[in-house]
């Protein structure tokens, strides 16, 4: 407080004389009341932002704001603020049939998302885009081959089907095979990421006349969706099964003479060891 020339920083009972009109000491008397200021400093840490006094910070620093205190004197706030991060990471998987993560196990492919806490306690976001394949080991016969499906970049390998045992056949690496006895065999199908081996197929040279007797044909093909199927009564009642290109059983359904498909592609259809492989064009 500035009085009669001085500076004043303290509470206190101060005087003054001067002269007053009479020539005569005129003494004044002050009783001075000084309010402090004050400063008050604090930390906070966030994640991504924070809101303070109408402001919102998304970075870290000394940010200050002035109030007014009891006593009308300034009151000043500075905060000491640190801003952690969330993070994002992408991770890509592709497993056989189905996958574990994070406690889950998933059957289907897709992006899925998962939230932990990382070093601040921020969220950390995990996104996993997971491809499944499967790989159905079916064997059909047509007249006198065995078939299995053919899938790309996938390996094969006939056994002959012994009791407990499986022996591989030398150079039986395709898709397909023609034994040269009758007896039982299997196929493995490989893939980088999948394997399955078929059962143990019947296969005998007596039956071939009668394999390659027509009772099980499908038309048109190619065909734009609506498929129309001849099969001998023997089928009636039987399942019919559709494999899409890759071996994966899309549908299983009771035999009918009529089936329906939505979507292009390859596909074969199934019944018992009697196949068809179906060309499905674009409508």
């Amino acid at each position: 407080y500035v009085w009669n020339g001085t500076n004043y920083t303290s509470s206190g009972l101060y005087s003054a004389t001067f002269t007053n009109q009479f020539g005569c000491d005129s003494t004044v008397n002050l009783q001075l009341t000084i309010h402090p200021s004050d400063t008050t400093n604090f930390s906070q840490i966030a994640c991504n932002s924070y809101f303070w006094n109408g402001t919102t910070y998304t970075a870290s620093g000394l940010y200050s704001t002035t109030f007014t205190n009891q006593f009308g004197c300034d009151s000043i706030v500075n905060l000491q603020l640190t801003i952690h991060p969330s993070d994002t990471t992408n991770f890509s998987q592709t497993a056989c049939n189905s996958y574990v993560w994070n406690g889950t196990i998933y059957t289907t492919s897709g992006l899925y998302s998962a939230t932990f806490a990382n070093q601040f306690g921020c969220d950390s976001t995990v996104n996993l885009q997971l491809t499944l394949e499967a790989i159905d080991a079916i064997i059909h016969q047509s007249n006198d081959t065995l078939n299995s499906f053919p899938i790309q970049g996938a390996s094969y390998l006939w056994f002959q089907c012994g009791g407990d045992t499986l022996q591989p056949i030398v150079g039986a690496t395709m898709h397909y095979f023609v034994p040269t006895a009758t007896g039982n065999y299997a196929v493995e199908i490989s893939t980088a990421f999948c394997n399955d081996t078929s059962t143990c197929f019947a296969y005998s040279h007596s039956n071939v006349q009668n394999v390659t007797k027509t009772f099980f044909s499908s038309y048109p093909n190619p065909s734009t969706g609506e498929v129309f199927l001849n099969f001998d009564a023997s089928l009636n009642g039987s399942v019919l099964r559709i494999y899409n290109n890759l071996g994966q059983l899309i549908k299983e359904q009771q035999l009918e003479p009529t089936v329906f498909f939505n979507q292009p592609g390859i596909y074969y259809l199934v019944v018992k060891n009697y196949s068809q492989r179906l060309l499905i064009l674009p409508y």
